[in-house]
């Protein structure tokens, strides 16, 4: 095992003993509903991590393609300069002429991936620094290496971040969005876009839901039932008794 990953492994068992040690003092029906909202977080980030992963043998593609490209232009200038050498006067090979173009940008390149190895490990410590999760970083890290980007080292890291985040921040802007759009009580239509906080009168309910929500009560401004619980927090249930949230 790593240094990394024992590091990974030792913050992962601090963050199960403070989880453990939320629950105590709650009542059964709250640490269920943590419990239940902390394995979709852990589901949601193995999730995660898959894309991550599959990002970076993308991104180590594009740069491993790169660097063989880079390494057969070396080869034919080189081979041209030898057969120039023995042939100065005859007809340059079917390949055609290295062009002073061809020559700049290779130059150009090899100087670029000269100063990131150069500077690679402090990249690596900063992307560690600005990243959520180490496999982040390695993603962070691959894009820096196969992108020209502009500023100081740090501007660069901090770009090549944005563009390994830009779906997951997207994602979450997305849920949040729909979160909002799909919020109990709320009218989609957009007829009544300045009622939305309006107080909402108690909806009819059949007998078996009223046994469900026996103990509650309606609170028109969240738009859901309540209850007080024994902690001195409140329960919520929505109004289609699928979602529950303490507050």
């Amino acid at each position: 095992m790593t240094k990394e990953q024992e590091v990974a492994e030792a913050k992962k068992a601090e963050a199960q003993a403070e989880f453990e040690a939320s629950l105590e003092g709650l009542s059964d029906e709250e640490k269920t509903q943590k419990i239940t909202e902390k394995e979709k977080a852990e589901k949601k980030a193995l999730s995660h991590n898959a894309e991550i992963e599959e990002a970076i043998k993308t991104e180590r593609k594009r740069r491993e393609e790169a660097e063989a490209k880079l390494e057969e232009t070396r080869r034919k200038a080189k081979e041209r300069i030898d057969e120039k050498k023995k042939k100065d006067n005859e007809d340059e090979n079917e390949n055609g002429p290295l062009t002073r173009a061809d020559m700049k940008s290779m130059l150009e390149e090899e100087r670029e991936i000269a100063r990131k190895e150069m500077r690679e490990e402090q990249a690596n410590d900063m992307a560690k620094e600005l990243s959520e999760s180490v496999l982040e970083a390695e993603l962070v890290i691959e894009i820096w290496k196969t992108r020209k980007l502009a500023g100081t080292l740090r501007e660069q890291i901090q770009e090549a971040l944005a563009i390994a985040t830009y779906k997951r921040k997207e994602s979450q802007n997305n849920e949040l969005k729909r979160a909002l759009l799909n919020k109990d009580g709320i009218n989609k239509d957009g007829s009544e876009a300045q009622r939305k906080s309006a107080p909402l009168g108690e909806p009819k309910i059949n007998a078996t839901d009223k046994t469900v929500l026996r103990g509650y009560i309606w609170d028109g401004i969240k738009g859901a039932y309540k209850k007080k619980l024994s902690s001195g927090k409140t329960l919520f249930v929505s109004r289609d008794l699928k979602k529950r949230w303490i507050e």
